[in-house]
Order: structure tokens, then C-alpha cells, then sequence
């Protein structure tokens, strides 16, 4: 065999050991495995939604100190906030995997 050439991989053998509820075919959605149910997005699997509605606005501390707490392990987080220092402007506060906007 010369350096240019490789060896041809027993694909029947490698098929084997493709898990069977591995993903399979083309991706074109990134979030589509998840809407699909994979990984199981329920509560047994440590998974929780959480909405939190208030008609009390923030005390204006209390979500900067505390976006590291509430944000530690939240995949997505959307919607408006206010504070009670300027009752008349709303944040909109937009989150995926601990980014916050």
C-alpha cells in the first residue's frame, strides 16, 4: 500500500455500532432534534419551564445581581422586564444558552 493510499473501512461492521436512536440523515434544522424529543425535555430528566409572570416591576439591584444565579443553566429565557426606578421603560430581555441581550 503506498503513502497516498488508505485502507477501505469495513462499513457493515461500522453500521453495528451506530446507536439506533442516533440521529440519522441531513440536519437543516439545528433545533429540530430538539422539538423532536431528543434529548426527552421532561422534568425526570432534569429538565423544568419555568414561566414567571409579575405586575410588580424589579427592585432595580436585584437582576444584576442575580443574572449569574438565574441564568445558571437556563437554555433560552425571552420577554419584557422593568424596573421599579423607571416603572416606564421596559428591557426586553432575550437569552439562548446563557447569553443574555
Amino acid at each position: 500500500m503506498s503513502d497516498h493510499q488508505r485502507p477501505v473501512p469495513d462499513v457493515e461492521s461500522l453500521a453495528t455500532t451506530v446507536p439506533p436512536d442516533a440521529r440519522r440523515g441531513e440536519l437543516t434544522d439545528p433545533h429540530g432534534v430538539l422539538l423532536r424529543g431528543q434529548p426527552p425535555l421532561t422534568p425526570d430528566c432534569g429538565v423544568h419551564v419555568v414561566t414567571f409572570r409579575a405586575h410588580r416591576p424589579f427592585h432595580p439591584a436585584r437582576p444584576h445581581d442575580a443574572v449569574d444565579v438565574l441564568l445558571g443553566g437556563v437554555v433560552r429565557i425571552q420577554g419584557p422586564a422593568w424596573t421599579s426606578s423607571q416603572p416606564d421603560v421596559a428591557l426586553w430581555i432575550s437569552s439562548a444558552g446563557g447569553d443574555p441581550q
